[in-house]
């Protein structure tokens, strides 16, 4: 590189001659489209989530103000499902931070996504998704999601599958000696019932009355406020994260089997022989079956997956307005002795059939989740 002489040196003059950097209009900032997409509620037009991608890393910080900072306050909001999408195609760095705190405090599918999310991010992702599996605050289906984030976030490397699984097996004895304490104290309950079944007055384990057993008191905390401080959820929120020690057993057979196979069936066997497994979420037969591990969805497929979706719905909403259902009309019956006016005939409607490969029932689910397919979404897509 030649040295700097005052020559080839830039002058002031030189920078002044520069074009000014092009003003971004307001309708187009990122930060009104985030405005634009929270307005827009339950059905954004895919053109403006396009454009928001399309805004690239300026779009990064709208986007994660967002998943901080919900509108009202309300993480399940439309938006916010949204945001982890586009956040999910653009891949910051700094979003895996956002999706995994989503991971270790909200519930349910919000939970499930967000640590999917996190696990598109690999082995960036592992080591703090395996952390909070391991961490005793983490309860319920937040626990779940956060299991199956970590197993997806392993890949395919063995030696990551083996830290996840022996963690999960060390979980699910935990959650088995949860279930048969459950199981025990519901024996010592009903036998001692039973026994004062002849007294004019049962009582229970202390020698109290016993007046009415009420599930909801059995199962809800005495203080939800207090067992959820320290997590800073409310307490409905924290409510609807629980569930029975039998119940989560269910969950991680589907994870253990899926992820390790044979290597997993002592351990779910036994705990199926024991009946400590909720039937209605997994069956001792799963065991039979060949494991189906979920795959990670690929992120880039988004926008289009939602775009169809968007396209579906905006047919079905056409439809419907240009051929109103004809509401019918009531007419009185006839008169005894006389013959009824004859009713205009209706044009038979063909019945709509799905053509593409039917789910069985005990078929992995569609969505990746690894459960069953009754387990998860049969109920949500109209199945009986």
């Amino acid at each position: 590189m030649p040295p700097e002489t005052n020559e080839n040196r830039p002058s002031h003059e030189d920078h002044a001659i520069l074009p000014p950097a092009p003003e971004i209009p307001a309708e187009d900032h990122p930060s009104g489209l985030v405005a634009d997409m929270i307005e827009a509620g339950a059905w954004p037009a895919p053109a403006l989530l396009r454009r928001l991608l399309e805004s690239g890393d300026r779009a990064v910080g709208p986007l994660l103000d967002l998943l901080r900072n919900p509108p009202d306050g309300d993480h399940d909001c439309p938006s916010v499902w949204y945001a982890m999408g586009l956040l999910g195609m653009l891949h910051p760095p700094e979003a895996l931070a956002a999706f995994l705190e989503l991971a270790r405090t909200c519930w349910d599918d919000l939970c499930n996504e967000a640590a999917v999310a996190a696990a598109a991010y690999g082995k960036d992702a592992f080591q703090p998704l395996l952390d909070a599996v391991r961490d005793p605050a983490a309860r319920g289906y937040r626990r779940v999601a956060l299991i199956q984030g970590a197993f997806l976030a392993a890949g395919t490397d063995s030696n990551l599958l083996a830290q996840v699984g022996d963690a999960v097996r060390a979980i699910f004895r935990q959650v088995a000696d949860e279930a048969r304490a459950d199981r025990q104290f519901d024996d010592e309950l009903l036998s001692d019932a039973e026994k004062a079944g002849r007294a004019d007055h049962a009582t229970d384990l202390h020698d109290q009355p016993i007046e009415e057993i009420d599930d909801d008191d059995i199962l809800q905390p005495s203080d939800p406020a207090e067992a959820t401080s320290a997590a800073g959820l409310e307490p409905d929120d924290e409510a609807a994260n629980e569930l029975l020690p039998a119940e989560e057993l269910g969950y991680l057979v589907g994870s253990l089997h899926n992820h390790l196979g044979a290597a997993a069936r002592p351990l779910l066997k036994a705990a199926f022989d024991e009946g400590l497994v909720d039937l209605d979420l997994a069956e001792p037969e799963l065991l039979d079956e060949e494991p189906h591990p979920p795959v990670l969805p690929d992120p880039n497929r988004w926008l289009g997956d939602y775009s169809t979706e968007y396209q579906l719905r905006e047919k079905v909403e056409a439809l419907k307005k240009s051929a109103p259902v004809k509401k019918p009309v009531w007419t009185a019956p006839p008169l005894e002795g006389t013959t009824p006016e004859p009713q205009p005939r209706l044009d038979p409607v063909a019945p709509i059939r799905n053509t593409g490969p039917r789910v069985g029932r005990n078929d992995p689910c569609w969505c990746g989740s690894g459960k069953k397919y009754k387990k998860c979404h049969l109920g949500r897509d109209g199945g009986d």
